[in-house]
């Protein structure tokens, strides 16, 4: 298991990042290791936040949500907070869980690291594309977001992602989606909406590709709290949470007790969350 705690150095996530991501994605699969990672943690969260969950509980969760969204089109999210938004699903994207941490096989199989603490269910895709950077201008290779192709109102009332802790009635953020690009944001906290907002357009201004819905994902962990730190809020019980993405961006949103309706390939429908339970 790999504890990184950042709270008394809070630039040091920038500097082991580049490391972290080599480590998960090419040292990881290539050797005899089963790895927990837990960056950004801290003793509170481990003590008593979401680490405490029932991991047995979170993993037989996960299976049954993979199934209800196997082959699934379309989704329709309703929240008594005020979000109203459909998504559609592109072909290419897959949904994955962080509770399927699989040790390596005897006979050389590969290994499945995950994040610790569990209790997400997530769907994103990014793939490679070219850009003119702007402010340094030279031409990269970068990620970029498939987008997920939304269209309505996206009501944050929980917490998201850069700002510490949970969000109070004037801190609520509203994004309204066109064909899957944040098309409007506002917030009545104007300090909360320079602080997130101005990153979209940062990114937009540098890169010139609009700021999209990256992901969706739902939290299923009844131990994990609003805490700010995404690695334990995004796990919440009765959540949901989309992301906005751009080139270096990405920023997730919660929403509480959603209703999900969701269309599948073969036209059937079902209502697969009912005010934050499945």
């Amino acid at each position: 298991m790999g504890l990184f705690d950042y709270s008394d150095h809070k630039d040091w996530m920038a500097a082991e990042l580049p490391s972290r991501i080599h480590l998960l994605y090419n040292v990881i699969p290539e050797i005899p290791i089963s790895w927990v990672h837990s960056p950004g943690i801290n003793m509170d969260m481990a003590l008593n936040g979401a680490l405490q969950c029932d991991h047995k509980k979170m993993a037989e969760e996960s299976k049954y949500m993979l199934k209800l969204l196997n082959g699934v089109k379309t989704l329709k999210v309703t929240a008594p907070g005020g979000t109203d938004i459909e998504i559609k699903i592109p072909q290419e994207f897959r949904w994955d869980t962080d509770c399927r941490i699989v040790p390596p096989g005897a006979d050389g199989e590969k290994g499945v690291f995950g994040n610790m603490p569990v209790g997400e269910i997530w769907s994103e895709k990014r793939k490679k594309v070219k850009v003119f950077d702007g402010l340094e201008k030279t031409e990269y290779e970068k990620d970029y977001p498939i987008p997920l192709l939304a269209n309505g109102l996206l009501v944050c009332d929980v917490c998201v992602g850069m700002h510490d802790g949970a969000l109070n009635e004037k801190q609520k953020l509203y994004i309204e989606f066109t064909d899957g690009n944040v098309s409007k944001s506002y917030c009545d906290d104007k300090f909360l909406a320079d602080k997130i907002f101005n990153q979209w357009t940062d990114a937009e201004t540098r890169y010139g590709l609009p700021t999209v819905l990256e992901e969706i994902g739902i939290g299923f962990n009844d131990k994990a709290r609003p805490t700010g730190n995404m690695l334990e809020s995004e796990k919440m019980g009765k959540t949901m949470h989309l992301a906005a993405g751009n080139i270096g961006l990405h920023v997730d949103m919660l929403f509480a007790d959603p209703t999900v309706l969701a269309t599948y390939n073969d036209e059937s429908y079902k209502r697969i969350m009912d005010k934050g339970y499945v």
